[in-house]
C-alpha cells in the first residue's frame, strides 16, 4: 500500500494526459485495507487472479485529482 501514492504521482492525472485505469498486482492478496486504499483512488472493480489481483477504475475517476 505504501507504493500507491508514488504510482499515482508518476502515472496519475498530475503526470500524464492519459492516467492509468488498471493495475495488475502480482504476489499480493486483495485484503480489506488494500481494497480501501485503492477505492480512495477511485478503483471500483476488483478481480482475483491466481497470482494476485487486478483493479480497474473509470477514465473519469483516473482523471480526478485527489488531495
Amino acid at each position: 500500500m505504501a507504493e500507491l501514492t508514488t504510482i499515482d504521482l508518476h502515472h496519475g492525472p498530475c503526470s500524464s494526459t492519459t492516467p492509468y485505469t488498471a493495475l495488475a498486482v502480482i504476489g499480493a492478496r486483495l485484503t480489506d485495507p488494500v481494497r480501501a486504499a485503492l477505492s480512495e483512488l477511485g478503483f471500483s472493480i476488483f478481480l482475483p487472479r491466481p497470482d494476485g489481483f487486478a483493479a480497474t477504475r473509470s477514465e473519469e475517476e483516473a482523471r480526478r485529482i485527489r488531495k
